[in-house]
């Protein structure tokens, strides 16, 4: 067990002084608790957790504060506008350490000022960057283009990973977004760095999702793929499918895939990874799920795999998953009570089959879970 001398104040890691075995057994124990709140009473194996739970997030989101004259650079403290400033994570690779170092003396140099909600002054607002295989995407979220110092910030930062793409993000807004979907562009470096999970190859851009945990999203897919049992007679339906990760995986497994996703710019991307993969047999919709499903037919389908965002499915969604008679069904859920209340709609025509937590998130409350539920006979 390690400890943080920011953790009194951060609050991003709030299990991290519960043994690491005993934070496992209690994710399992909630997800279980919720599932029996909608009457299903199931048993539920101990969480699949890290051999090393620390140092995991291939994601930082630093916001840049200015207090008593001083910059902070670090992470909102818990249900508050404060900034805790920080110099390392726990929960982040060491290149962390170096980016927050240099952001830090970058800001210093060239007199960029943090911006101030209140006055509508400064410039920087937030750093975002997301590593993978020691290549980097860099976002800086400013309010204006014009600021200096780009080619040092470049310089420095390939001293600290193999690649760069460099980004700046222009946001005006006044609300909590990070970023402004319109403000991207690129300063320096490729526009996109093409990375490598379970042999799929994908490019993505500053605003992609991706899963923060690596190693727990490879064990994830291998096992939702495990649980479909895919075979060259399959045609598979991918809801909620972001970049296409997931639907390339499959398709090189099944007869025929098609993924839905709302967010255009993702399905911009899974074209691009479509295309990276040489995958013939996938057809990328986009649009929300609940809609786009009403255009296909549904029944075509036999093996469907979803992965929504916090709020769940929707109740068309629902209706269409119990109307397409699929054989199995595998749900990825960040969020177990919205998972336990979709799963329960779905139990009238199935059975849940086998159920695990992962620890998507360590040394934090969150965890992720897969259910896969087979049709009554």
């Amino acid at each position: 067990m390690k400890t943080c001398k920011y953790f009194e104040r951060c609050g991003g890691c709030k299990n991290l002084l519960i043994p690491y075995d005993t934070q496992l057994e209690e994710k399992s124990k909630w997800v279980k608790n919720l599932f029996n709140k909608y009457s299903v009473n199931i048993d539920i194996p101990k969480t699949i957790g890290m051999f090393f739970p620390y140092k995991y997030r291939n994601k930082i989101h630093l916001s840049i504060k200015s207090l008593k004259g001083k910059t902070i650079v670090g992470f909102f403290e818990e249900g508050s506008s404060k900034v805790t400033d920080i110099d390392s994570c726990l929960l982040h690779p060491d290149w962390a350490a170096d980016l927050i170092a240099l952001v830090r003396n970058y800001l210093k140099k060239y007199r960029i000022t943090p911006y101030d909600p209140i006055t509508k002054s400064g410039t920087i607002r937030y750093v975002v960057a997301r590593v993978l295989d020691g290549q980097a995407v860099i976002s800086l979220v400013m309010t204006s283009n014009n600021f200096a110092g780009r080619d040092y910030l470049y310089a420095k930062l390939q001293e600290i990973f193999k690649k760069v793409s460099l980004y700046v993000n222009i946001n005006k807004r006044t609300d909590k977004l990070v970023f402004d979907a319109n403000g991207f562009k690129l300063i320096a470096g490729d526009k996109y760095l093409e990375s490598k999970i379970l042999g799929v190859k994908f490019l993505s851009s500053p605003n992609s999702f991706l899963q923060v945990n690596t190693e727990i999203c490879k064990a994830m897919y291998q096992k939702a793929c495990e649980w479909l049992e895919l075979g060259k007679e399959d045609n598979v339906l991918d809801l909620y499918s972001g970049i296409g990760i997931t639907s390339i995986y499959f398709a090189k497994f099944a007869k025929s895939v098609t993924s839905i996703e709302y967010n255009s710019e993702a399905t911009s991307m899974a074209v691009l990874n479509k295309k990276l993969n040489e995958t013939i047999n996938l057809d990328i919709r986009t649009g929300a799920c609940e809609k786009v499903v009403k255009d296909l037919d549904i029944t075509k389908y036999n093996k469907i795999f979803l992965d929504p965002a916090r709020a769940g499915v929707e109740d068309g969604c629902i209706k269409s998953l119990l109307d397409s008679n699929a054989e199995t069904i595998v749900y990825m859920s960040c969020n177990p009570e919205t998972l336990a209340r979709d799963v329960k709609k779905l139990l009238g025509k199935y059975d849940i089959s086998q159920i695990q937590t992962y620890d998507m998130f360590a040394q934090t409350p969150e965890v992720e879970t897969l259910v896969c539920l087979k049709r009554k006979s």
